[in-house]
């Protein structure tokens, strides 16, 4: 019992952080001639963290208009879908396409009904586990481990692909390599790792060299698998499997002639791109799509036009605006629109603001309480105060979720703290691995003055921890050891108030989605992003007879949590 509710909190502190992905944005105009919906084309982006955009988007309100799928999707004016997850492997994703629809995420709909799929997999095959060992074993020129996986990936890939082409035998697919993102210092190169190659006469300035190897294994799995399955049809043309953009010399290369510009493409994480890493992603892709006949006429005005958007939106004090401006405008490249709004922003600070959603919302206000709540593959609901937790949407706009622990789960709480001397969230649930994340979701705020971020999360964001009260001295000393340390440590059970839990506001819109057998779904949309794609947190909502349900999931960093919420009888 005390395990499952120390879970849960760290299930709702979790949350609260990942929460920030829910943030509003502004809706943005849609570009000068859009296609109609019979000439619209259909692109979906599947794959791993790179494609999902989560990581690295700085601020998160921005993640369609900075990550590589909503900078293709929205320049080309494309129907577009990201169904991306963080952490996938070739198997998550191999199972992923195998689905069956189940509510608006509609993976196997959406592979039917695409004129494009893009992917971006394999790496988490390799570094999800044991990639400190792997990079000595490179170091050695040791490669059992790594053959081994890729013989795994490789059959994991085939069965992937057959799936997509028995749905969609014309679609076009679009993969990508890995990038290094290695350099005199990253949290890949593991403690262990480092002494394994002092020991060898290697030091920082050769670790980029021995991740080489590894990537060029990595990317070796895509290489080899196009190579070994083109084909060559009746009319003596080649007929690869795919379309490999090759991410890796892009990348490189600025690695080689311009290292003050490759530093600053990763997060702090020293794996995810930042959005500059995304956009040159972008610029690969749509040059593919040139070449194939499928970009829009328009997509570099588009793109113009989105850059200069968010250059008002999130940098509209600094001095160089007009100058950053006339250079995006006089660009004649994507690349050279990239390189001139980075490049003019990249000392600055952006500051994201809050914007309206307007749509079409329900004719009376709808109030849910709480059925059904899993995070991990574990059910969590009965540790909640089901008689208060609720889902409400009202009619103008506004949405809810208040998620409140049982009393006698935020007692159990206290009082494993007071029994075993406190709660230590680095150790026991890898809290640090959150860290290198805090300065992209609130940019600007110190990373270790917790009390900040958390404000940051509750103004911007609409998230706001419930029983936690920052002007307790308690909750200071937390604060303090949290700046000092980097230890999140809850050793005080006053700590918390007699209630703990989470509650999130923000707005939403809802929309009909049609599933590729022309099945009609309700959508609701939680909050906006920028640009023309879906928010993040999606919930469907479904009537069966006089049974109203919603049901909302959100797969992030390998976390799935699912609710279903059941109108409350009126009494």
């Amino acid at each position: 019992m005390k395990k499952r509710v120390l879970s849960a909190l760290f299930v709702l502190l979790l949350v609260a952080l990942v929460a920030t992905l829910f943030a509003c944005g502004g809706k943005e105009p849609e570009p000068e001639t859009p296609a109609s919906a019979e000439e619209q084309k259909t692109i979906l982006f599947l794959g791993d963290s790179i494609g999902e955009a989560i990581a690295g988007a700085t601020p998160l309100t921005e993640r369609e208009l900075y990550g590589y799928y909503g900078i293709i999707g929205n320049a080309n004016g494309y129907a577009f879908y990201n169904r991306a997850v963080t952490g996938h492997t070739t198997e998550d994703l191999m199972n992923l396409v195998r689905r069956e629809d189940d509510g608006i995420n509609m993976v196997k709909s959406l592979i039917k009904k695409a004129d494009i799929i893009h992917i971006s997999i394999v790496g988490n095959d390799f570094l999800n586990s044991s990639h400190g060992q792997m990079f000595v074993d490179m170091s050695n020129d040791v490669y059992d481990s790594v053959i081994s996986r890729q013989t795994v990936a490789k059959a994991n890939l085939e069965a992937t692909f057959e799936t997509i082409r028995s749905l969609n035998p014309n679609v076009v697919i679009i993969t990508q390599t890995l990038y290094n993102p290695v350099g005199l210092e990253n949290p890949l190169v593991t403690s262990y790792a480092r002494r394994k190659l002092a020991e060898k006469g290697i030091g920082p300035e050769g670790y980029h060299a021995v991740m080489d190897k590894l990537i060029h294994e990595i990317n070796k799995i895509l290489t080899e698998y196009k190579a070994e399955h083109t084909v060559t049809d009746e009319n003596g043309n080649e007929v690869a499997p795919f379309e490999l953009l090759d991410v890796y010399s892009v990348f490189e290369d600025i690695y080689e002639n311009d290292n003050a510009r490759w530093q600053r493409l990763f997060c702090e994480d020293g794996i995810h791109p930042l959005p500059e890493g995304q956009a040159l992603i972008a610029e690969l892709i749509q040059e593919k799509l040139v070449s194939l006949g499928l970009a829009a006429p328009n997509a570099l005005h588009n793109y113009k036009r989105d850059k200069v958007i968010q250059l008002n939106r999130l940098y509209a004090d600094i001095p160089e605006k007009e100058s950053v401006r006339n250079a995006v405008m006089q660009a004649t490249t994507f690349g050279a629109v990239t390189k001139a709004y980075f490049d003019g922003t990249a000392s600055y600070v952006p500051h994201p603001t809050k914007a309206e959603r307007t749509g079409r919302t329900f004719d009376v206000k709808k109030e849910f309480k709480l059925t059904y709540f899993e995070a991990f593959g574990t059910q969590y609901t009965g540790l909640f105060d089901k008689k208060k937790a609720k889902i409400v949407f009202d009619t103008n706009g506004e949405y809810t979720l208040y998620l409140p622990l049982l009393e006698l789960s935020t007692a159990a709480v206290k009082y494993y703290i007071e029994e075993n001397g406190g709660i230590n969230f680095n150790d026991r649930f890898d809290f640090d691995l959150a860290i290198p994340y805090f300065s992209n979701f609130a940019p600007g705020v110190d990373k270790w003055d917790l009390q900040a971020i958390l404000q940051t999360v509750e103004d911007l964001y609409g998230i706001q921890i419930i029983g936690l009260d920052y002007e307790k001295e308690s909750v200071r000393a937390m604060f303090e050891r949290y700046r000092t340390t980097g230890e999140l440590v809850v050793d005080d059970s006053s700590v918390f108030g007699k209630v703990i839990g989470l509650k999130f506001t923000g707005t939403y819109v809802l929309e009909t989605v049609t599933d590729a057998d022309g099945k009609e779904y309700t959508a609701i949309y939680v909050n906006d992003q920028t640009g023309r794609g879906e928010s993040f947190v999606r919930y469907t909502y479904t009537k069966e007879e006089d049974v109203e349900k919603v049901r909302g999931t959100v797969d992030v960093v390998r976390i799935a949590v699912e609710g279903t919420f059941e109108e409350e009888e009126e009494d």
